[in-house]
C-alpha cells in the first residue's frame, strides 16, 4: 500500500498535506467573527479574513460542535437553557451507534477537540482532492487534466464559499460513484456503497443539496458507466441506497418528524425559476456578478456563487473550428460511447437549467423531488455536469492557443468587466478587486510564452489557466484559522461580564442581546439567544402562556435563530429568526436617567457619540459612555439651546467596548438617543454628558464635531 502511495505522487502529497494540516490544528472556519464578538479578535487567525456571511458555520454548526464537546458527546445538550437534542441535521461528534458512519469525527474521541476539529476539515479536503481526481480518471480523463479539473472545482466560488457547510457532501459524492462502478464482488460492493451513502448523508443532512447532487451523480453514471444502471446490475446500488436511507431515517427520525410539522422549513415547496440570467451566466463568467468579494447588486454574496470557471469560454475561443467536424467524427469512431455521453450530459444540463430559469410548477419537479430544491441550490449539480462536458471538449477537439485568440479572449473579458462595472454595479465602484476578471491572463500568457519550448499540450494550458484563475480569485475566501481558540476558549473582559450576568440570573440563564446564533451556548453559557434546530415549543409556551395558539405556532414552530431584544412582543424579522422580548427572560437592561439642560456641567472627556440619522423630523445618536452595568444611578445629560419636545434613550450591548477598555463593567455601555426638536429648522448644538457612581462624569466626544453635533 505504501509503495502504491509513493508511486502516485498526487495522492501521497495530498495525504501529507492532510497530516500537516491536522498537526498544525488548522481550519477554514470563519469562527474568528465569533471570537471578535467575544473579545478576542484575531485570536489564532493566520491568514485571510473570516466572513460574517458564513454564519451557518461559525454561529451554528461550529457552535454545536463545541456544545457536543461541552456535553462529553452526549445526545442531550445539558449546558443549554433549552436542553435540546443534539442529534440533528448537522453532523456532530456524538457517542452513539452512528459513530461508525462518522469517520471524520473519530479523532475527537482519542485526541483534544482542537485536533479533532482540524482533522474533520482535513478529512474532507483530502477526500475531495483524491476522490474527484480518481473519479475523473475513471471516466477516462488523463491524470494531469483530472488534477487540474479537481483544483478548478474545489476553488470555484460555489464550492469554496460554501465549503464549511456543504463541503462534505461535495467531497463524498465521488467516492459513492467510484464504489458504484467498481469491479468488486457484489457482497463487498453492497455494504461499501451503503456505508458511503450513510457517511455522505449524515455529514450534512441538507436535502436540497443531497437531492441535486444525487441527480448529478446518477447522470454522470448514466453517461460514463451505463452498465451500472442496467437491470442486471442495478439491484446492488439500489439495495444499498434503500438500506442507507433506512439507516439515516432511523437515526434522524425524531428531528425529521419534528421538522415535517414545522411552518419553516417543513411546509416549504419550491417551484422552478427565480435564478437570474446574470447568476446563470456567472457559471461561464465567474466574476460577472461580483467584484472581489462584493456583490455588485448588494445581495448575499454566497447566494450568487456558482460552480463555474472560464473553461467553457476558453474552449469556445481556442477550439480549431476548421477541424471541429473532422475531430468529432474521428473521436466518434474511436469512442463509440461519445455521442451517448454528450446526449446524457446535455440532457442533464438542460433539465437543471430549465428548473433554474423557467417558472416550472412545483408539481412538475415532484417526480425527482425537485419541489424540495430551491432552484439556486441546483448550482452545484449544474457546475459538475458542465465541467464534465467541458472535459469532453478538451479531449475530443484540437485547440489553437495563439496570441491572436488570446486577444479575442481579452476583448470578451473586457466586455464582461465593463458590463459588470457600468451596468450591474449600481454605484459604479471601480475598485482594484474588480480586475479579478483579468487574472486568468497571467497563467495564459505565461503558458503560451513557454509552450513551444516545453511542449505543453493546449488542453493542459486551458484547464490549468482556468483552475489557477479560480484559485487566485476565490482561494483566499476561507481563512486559515487555528482550532485552538475555538475549543481552548480565550477569557476576556466580555466573557467575564457575561459570566457575571449569568451568575445572578435566578435560572442561571444568560439573556443579553447582540450575540448571534448559538455562539454563547457553544462558549459554555446557558444562553437564551440560541439556534433551535428543531422547535422548542414547551420552552416558549412557558414564556408566552397568553399567546393565541395560532400565533404561537406561527412564531415558534420553526427552525429559528432565537434572539432577544428590548421589544414588547415576539416577532419574526425573517423566516428563520425569532426575536423575543428581553423582559420575558431577564430583567430589562439598565437605562440611564435622561436630563435635558441648557448648559453643560464640567466633565472630563470620555466615551464617544456619532450621528446615525439626521433628517427633518429628528436626530438619532448612537455611541457609548463610561457606564457601569451594575450601577443603579446611571445618568445622561443632554445639553442643547434648542427647544426639545421629546428625547428617548435605550441601552445597547457593547462587547467591543468592554474588550477594548479591558473592563467587563462596560458591557452595557452602549446607547441610542432619539431627539425631537420643537423648531424643525433650527440649528441645535448638542452635547452629551454621562455620569455614574463608578466612573464619574464624562463628556462624550465626536471626531467630526466635538461637542458640536448639529442638525440643519
Amino acid at each position: 500500500m505504501f509503495h502504491m502511495l509513493l508511486r502516485d505522487r498526487f495522492i501521497f502529497a495530498v495525504l501529507v498535506f492532510g497530516g500537516l494540516y491536522t498537526l498544525l490544528q488548522l481550519t477554514p472556519s470563519s469562527y474568528g467573527v465569533a471570537l471578535g464578538l467575544l473579545g478576542a479578535p484575531g485570536e489564532g487567525l493566520y491568514a485571510f479574513t473570516p466572513h460574517g456571511l458564513r454564519a451557518d458555520e461559525w454561529s451554528v454548526w461550529t457552535a454545536y460542535i463545541q456544545a457536543a464537546v461541552n456535553n462529553d458527546f452526549g445526545r442531550v445538550n445539558a449546558t443549554s437553557a433549552y436542553g435540546e437534542d443534539l442529534r440533528n441535521f448537522n453532523g456532530l461528534p456524538l457517542l452513539d451507534w452512528a459513530l461508525i458512519f462518522k469517520p471524520q469525527f473519530w479523532l475527537f474521541f482519542i485526541a483534544p477537540a482542537s485536533w479533532g476539529f482540524s482533522f474533520f476539515h482535513a478529512f474532507w479536503l483530502v477526500a475531495f482532492l483524491i476522490g474527484w481526481r480518481q473519479l475523473l480518471v475513471a471516466f477516462g480523463v488523463n491524470t494531469a487534466t483530472a488534477i487540474w479539473a479537481t483544483i478548478l472545482l474545489l476553488f470555484s466560488s460555489g464550492v469554496w464559499m460554501w465549503w464549511t457547510s456543504s463541503g462534505p457532501l461535495l467531497a463524498g459524492l465521488p467516492w459513492i460513484l467510484l464504489a458504484a462502478q467498481s469491479k468488486l464482488p457484489g457482497w463487498v460492493r453492497l455494504p461499501l456503497i451503503c456505508w458511503l451513502l450513510v457517511v455522505w448523508m449524515l455529514s450534512h443532512f441538507y436535502p436540497p443539496v443531497i437531492i441535486s447532487l444525487a441527480f448529478a451523480g446518477a447522470t454522470a453514471l448514466l453517461a460514463y458507466r451505463p452498465e451500472v444502471l442496467h437491470w442486471r446490475t442495478l439491484p446492488v446500488p439500489l439495495l444499498s441506497a434503500t438500506v442507507a436511507i433506512f439507516l439515516v431515517l432511523l437515526y434522524l427520525w425524531d428531528p425529521i418528524m419534528a421538522m415535517t410539522k414545522t411552518i419553516y422549513p417543513g411546509h416549504r415547496m419550491d417551484s422552478g425559476g427565480a435564478v437570474s440570467w446574470v447568476i446563470y451566466g456567472s457559471q461561464f463568467l465567474p466574476h460577472l456578478n461580483m467584484s472581489g468579494f462584493r456583490h455588485l447588486q448588494g445581495f448575499n454574496l454566497n447566494e450568487i456563487a456558482t460552480v463555474g470557471s472560464y473553461l467553457p469560454l476558453l474552449l469556445v475561443v481556442f477550439v480549431n473550428y476548421r477541424c471541429l467536424s473532422t475531430d468529432f467524427l474521428v473521436a466518434q469512431r474511436t469512442d463509440p460511447q461519445l455521442v451517448w455521453r454528450l446526449v446524457v450530459l446535455l440532457t442533464g444540463v438542460s433539465l437543471i437549467s430549465i428548473w433554474m430559469l423557467a417558472p416550472v410548477p412545483a408539481g412538475v419537479g415532484r417526480a425527482l423531488l425537485w419541489d424540495r430544491v430551491p432552484p439556486v441550490r441546483m448550482i452545484f449539480a449544474l457546475g459538475i455536469l458542465i465541467l464534465l462536458l467541458a472535459l469532453e471538449g478538451l479531449r475530443t477537439t484540437r485547440l489553437l492557443v495563439t496570441w491572436r485568440r488570446l486577444a479575442i479572449f481579452f476583448f470578451i473579458l473586457t466586455g464582461s468587466w465593463l458590463y459588470s462595472v457600468y451596468v450591474l454595479d449600481d454605484h459604479h465602484h471601480v475598485e482594484l478587486e474588480s480586475f479579478d476578471d483579468f487574472l486568468i491572463l497571467i497563467p495564459l500568457v505565461a503558458a503560451i510564452s513557454v509552450s513551444r519550448q516545453r511542449r505543453i499540450p493546449p488542453s493542459i494550458i486551458l484547464i490549468a489557466a482556468a483552475a489557477l484563475s479560480n484559485l487566485m480569485t476565490f482561494g483566499h475566501y476561507n481563512p486559515i484559522q487555528s482550532a485552538q481558540p475555538i475549543f481552548n476558549r480565550p477569557q476576556t473582559a466580555v466573557t467575564e461580564a457575561l459570566r457575571q450576568i449569568q451568575a445572578v440570573h435566578p435560572k442561571n440563564w444568560l439573556a443579553v442581546p447582540g450575540f448571534p446564533g448559538a455562539i454563547l451556548n457553544g462558549y459554555g453559557y446557558r444562553s437564551v439567544s440560541h439556534v433551535a434546530i428543531t422547535p422548542q415549543l414547551d420552552f416558549f409556551r412557558g414564556l408566552f402562556p397568553d399567546l393565541h395558539d395560532e400565533k404561537f405556532n406561527f412564531l415558534f414552530n420553526r427552525y429559528a435563530h432565537i434572539q432577544v431584544a428590548e421589544i414588547k412582543a415576539p416577532f419574526l424579522p425573517q423566516r428563520d429568526v425569532v426575536t423575543i422580548p428581553l423582559a420575558r427572560v431577564a430583567p430589562p437592561l439598565p437605562e440611564p436617567t435622561l436630563t435635558i439642560a441648557k448648559r453643560a456641567p464640567k466633565a472630563k472627556e470620555g466615551g464617544f457619540v456619532n450621528v446615525e440619522e439626521n433628517n427633518s423630523t429628528h436626530l438619532r445618536l448612537k455611541g457609548w459612555g463610561l457606564f457601569d452595568r451594575l450601577s443603579p444611578n446611571r445618568r445622561m445629560t443632554l445639553v442643547s439651546s434648542a427647544a426639545i419636545t421629546k428625547a428617548t434613550i435605550s441601552t445597547h450591548v457593547r462587547p467591543d467596548v468592554a474588550n477594548a477598555m479591558g473592563d467587563p463593567r462596560l458591557l452595557f455601555s452602549g446607547f441610542a438617543l432619539e431627539i425631537h426638536f420643537a423648531d424643525k429648522k433650527a440649528i441645535a448644538p448638542v452635547c452629551l454628558i454621562t455620569e455614574d457612581s463608578t466612573f464619574g462624569r464624562h463628556l462624550l466626544q465626536n471626531t467630526d464635531a466635538p461637542c458640536q453635533l448639529t442638525r440643519p
